[in-house]
């Protein structure tokens, strides 16, 4: 899997060099809303989603009429929502707790874009493969314990579709994964990464 992404992020570099000097690539940002959520396997716990936050930027590295490739850099937050019943040493009532459990990765996706129409208000469709490196966690729930052994690379696939009409564009992404983020002997729970991104965005 490492091996995999690397060599996909080294034929991005080399796309790059082979730009001349004097050619400005296309790039842009993007923000918006990340809806993420955690599959803890078979024997896990049921969670619920989180909802978080994604910023980055973007460069067209490629474009050829109307196919693009595109790469990417931006911070998601990933991770989850869980609930568990919390006694009170003060108290002899037991009270339910919701517990915000953060994920931070960097993530580097490599993008084919194909646009619809070649008009001023544009749809179009991308995917490709995008690398995830871990950054830190933030959780008081008994899954911290499985967090401190996650993947610092999470390897997996960005399914996109959205709208441009002039420099600005709206989309919505699904971040899905290959493999899982967390599996070790002997433990019930496995940890797989999940995230729709909707994202408002401009390009320069």
């Amino acid at each position: 899997m490492v091996r995999t992404c690397a060599y996909g992020i080294a034929i991005v570099a080399l796309l790059l060099a082979s730009a001349t000097p004097a050619t400005a690539l296309p790039w842009g940002v993007k923000a918006g809303v990340s809806l993420a959520g955690q599959d803890l396997g078979e024997y896990g716990p049921e969670v619920d989603g989180r909802t978080g936050l994604h910023a980055g930027v973007y460069v067209v590295a490629v474009q050829r009429g109307r196919f693009a490739l595109l790469v990417e850099a931006s911070y998601v937050q990933k991770g989850m929502k869980s609930t568990d019943y919390v006694s009170d040493p003060d108290e002899p009532n037991i009270s339910e707790v919701e517990f915000d459990n953060r994920v931070d990765y960097i993530s580097v996706p490599v993008l084919a874009e194909f646009s619809l129409s070649d008009g001023d208000i544009a749809p179009y469709v991308a995917g490709g493969i995008r690398c995830d490196f871990l950054l830190g966690y933030d959780s008081e729930w008994l899954i911290q314990y499985q967090y401190e052994d996650l993947s610092s690379l999470d390897f997996g696939y960005d399914i996109a579709a959205g709208i441009r009409t002039g420099s600005v564009l709206f989309e919505a992404r699904y971040s899905g994964a290959f493999g899982e983020s967390f599996s070790e002997s002997g433990e019930a729970v496995t940890i797989t990464n999940s995230a729709v991104l909707l994202s408002v965005g401009t390009r320069f």
